[in-house]
């Protein structure tokens, strides 16, 4: 029981910093030779404006990013299966 209350705020916390825009889905596209483009990579990282007026902010962002590096890892092993790399863009996510 204790497990599944803290799984379940552990969870909520991440949902918290994504929903905040602490830690952000960043996706990278690049145009090959034809100018088609195409999926490079998918991550879920800190976010950019994160700090820039708000010195604290930039610290919550930085623990965020160490502590919930499982769950990073999970969603942008979603984001790879749904939006694969070397697909052309905008692509037709896979129904799960």
């Amino acid at each position: 029981m204790i497990v599944v209350i803290l799984a379940l705020v552990y969870t909520s916390g991440y949902y918290g910093v994504r929903s905040n825009g602490i830690l952000v889905h960043h996706s990278a596209y690049f145009i090959n030779g034809v100018g088609v483009v195409s999926t490079a990579s998918h991550t879920v990282v800190k976010s950019d404006f994160v700090g820039s007026l708000q010195p604290k902010s930039a610290k919550v962002a930085a623990i965020a990013n160490v502590v919930f590096a499982p769950l990073r890892w999970i969603e942008a092993g979603y984001w790879h299966y749904a939006y694969p790399k070397n697909e052309i863009w905008p692509y037709v996510p896979k129904s799960i």
